[in-house]
Formats: C-alpha cells, structure tokens, sequence
C-alpha cells in the first residue's frame, strides 16, 4: 500500500552559503533546540585554514573532522548516523524517521544538485570554478528531507541554495545518491550519509558549548593541532607561510597551481566560510561569546576582526575579478606586487588581532570550572 511519509509540521528553512550550516540549523531549529545560526560555524568547527606547498594548495576546514560530526560529538548532543547503505535500504530508514517526526540530514552528490537546480551563487555558474570544482574539490552536499510520497513517487527536501522546498523524482535522488563519490581532493571523506538529531545532552548549558569551541578555535589557530605532515601547515602557521608567499610575490610558485590557489583563496573565504575569510563570523561569534562571559574586551576584539574581514572582503573582491572571472594570469592585467603586499600587510594586522584573542580566551577559559 502506497503512502506518504513526512513530519509533522512545517520545516522553517534558513539560508546559509554553506550546506552543513544551512542543514543543521533547519533540522535543530525544528527540534526546539536553542540555537543561534550564527552560533554554528564556531561551534562546528569551521574556523580552519590550510596550505600545501609542493603541489601548492590552500584549503578550509578541519581536514580531519566532518563539520556536523565535529559538532554532534564535541557538543554532546544525541544523534544516529549511517554511511555506506544501498540506496533501497537507506530510503527505508529515512521514511521511519520520518513518521517519527524527525528530519533528516542526507549527503547527495554535488555536482549532480548543481546541474539540476543551480548553485544559487553566481561565482559557481563560471566555466572555471565548475571546472575547478569538479576537479579538486568534490565533497558530498547536504540536504535536509522531510517527505517521501510513494504515490507520486517524490522526495522532497530543502537546499541551502533556494528559499523553497525541492522536489525530485526517486529516479533523480538514486542518482545523486549513488553518484556521491569521493574525490581523492575531497576535504571529507564521507558517502550516503544519513544523520538524525534528537536533542542536546548540554543545551541548558551554553557557557560550556562555547567555552569548548573557543577552546577549539584557539587551539586551530596557535597550535597547529593533527597535521604534521610535511609542506603542510594549518592555522596560524599557514597564515604566516601565506603571508610569506605574497612577500615574496609567490616565487617558486608555478603559475599553473598559482591560478586555482587563488581560486581556492576566494572559494575558502566567501563560500565556505561566509566572507572575509571568515572573520565577518567569526566577529559575529565572539560578540556572543562577549555577552555570555561578560567580556568587553572580547567585543572589542569582535570589533577588530569584523574590519579586518571588511578588508578582506574588498582584496578578494579584485582575485574574484581577475582569476574567477577571466580565464587568463592575474599578472597580465593588475599589479600583482600591489597586491600581494597589501595582503602582506593584512595578514600581519590579523596576527596582532590573533595574539589579543589568545589572552582574553585564556580569561574565558579560567571561568570554566563555574560550568564544567
């Protein structure tokens, strides 16, 4: 017998340019979990930063930990997860969730949801960050399903991209099902996942989720936590490694890994991490965390990162010009020494902010044994 499966009430959808958050906050929001979505990407781990030499690369993301994963387990909240099901099975599972009045995060193919539906930004409809995209970064795209109709043959879900409810023939979701491969590239290695949140084993308890994530955050950015490998740095060692590429206006460099580093630089900071490189959220963050532990100079601080993002913002604005747009070398059309010494000099503003934040967390850190 045919029958439609769906939870119970209306899912509110929010917007965000990165999935993960997008399908968090839609899925915790609809649980009556007290959070904010602009809580999220410190909470899920979001402010990493990486650099390759040799191949010449740069990355975002904890290149160790799934976002979601990185937030349901450090942040003890009380979730199911599956990987690696067959198609058939894995529908099964999510209709019984369903009729439990549980969404459910699933992982589908992203370059497979970018060709039926768009990607909702301009700076994915270029030839060559879709060729960029499909080549070096293929990582599963997350969605959030609330109904299967077995009459119609339907599976609804929302989107990061789009504002409205999605649609697609069980025939088309098997596809993006089965087609979610991963890239050797992939920054997460994960396939057909399903995650089912049922609540926060801590929500009542926001000084302790934030206090870990600053302690998260901290330790990304000053010590360089589970990536040793050589020619490899991350956090604040990959800062300064960049900011000595661009001194040196990146000699040594082969102009082709110099064009999708640069690809890569933008794609990290407005993309994924939601705008210059990502510190307009990171400012957002620590404005909250100001309130929660009563610090004004972590306002302050907030403040600080939230001009350097500004500044970032605008300096990316001109790599988007010239190396995702047209399809030629920036160094024939702008003065590249200009700008790398501008970047330069960022960068070196951004350590000054870096080393004032490394105080104050230690200050918030103290008071933890109120609420550990």
């Amino acid at each position: 017998m045919s029958k439609v499966f769906q939870i119970k009430n209306t899912l509110k959808h929010y917007k965000d340019n990165f999935c993960d958050v997008s399908a968090v906050i839609d899925v915790l929001k609809y649980r009556n979990l007290n959070i904010v979505m602009d809580d999220l990407p410190g909470l899920m781990g979001l402010y990493h930063f990486g650099i390759s030499i040799n191949p010449f690369a740069i990355s975002a993301l904890n290149m160790s930990n799934d976002p979601i994963k990185h937030l349901l387990y450090r942040h003890r909240f009380e979730y199911l997860y599956y990987s690696g099901l067959n198609f058939d099975l894995s529908l099964a599972i999510i209709k019984q969730y369903l009729e439990q009045d549980l969404p459910v995060i699933v992982s589908v193919d992203s370059e497979f949801f970018s060709t039926l539906f768009g990607s909702g930004n301009d700076f994915f409809e270029s030839a060559i960050i879709k060729n960029y995209i499909r080549n070096k970064y293929t990582r599963p795209h997350r969605i959030v399903v609330f109904k299967i109709d077995d009459d119609s043959n339907l599976i609804s879900f929302y989107d990061n991209n789009s504002s409205q409810p999605q649609i697609l023939s069980k025939t088309d979701f098997k596809i993006a099902w089965e087609q979610n491969k991963t890239n050797l590239n992939c920054l997460h290695s994960c396939r057909n996942e399903m995650f089912i949140i049922y609540r926060s084993l801590i929500s009542d308890n926001n000084k302790k989720m934030f206090s870990d994530s600053i302690l998260d955050i901290a330790n990304e950015i000053f010590y360089d936590p589970g990536w040793s490998t050589i020619g490899q740095f991350r956090g604040y060692n990959a800062k300064i490694k960049l900011g000595e590429l661009f001194e040196n206006s990146f000699t040594g460099i082969l102009e082709s890994e110099l064009k999708p580093a640069m690809i890569s630089l933008y794609l990290t900071s407005e993309i994924i991490l939601g705008g210059g490189m990502g510190m307009l959220k990171f400012s957002r963050f620590l404005q909250r965390c100001s309130k929660i532990f009563r610090n004004n100079h972590v306002a302050e601080l907030s403040d600080v990162y939230y001009q350097l993002g500004r500044q970032w913002r605008e300096i990316l604005a001109c790599i988007y010009n010239e190396y995702c747009v047209k399809d030629i070398f920036i160094a024939e059309v702008i003065n590249k020494n200009l700008l790398f010494t501008k970047i330069g000099k960022l960068l070196k503003s951004e350590f000054k902010a870096n080393e004032i934040f490394n105080n104050n967390y230690k200050a918030m850190l103290a008071m933890r044994s109120e609420y550990v």
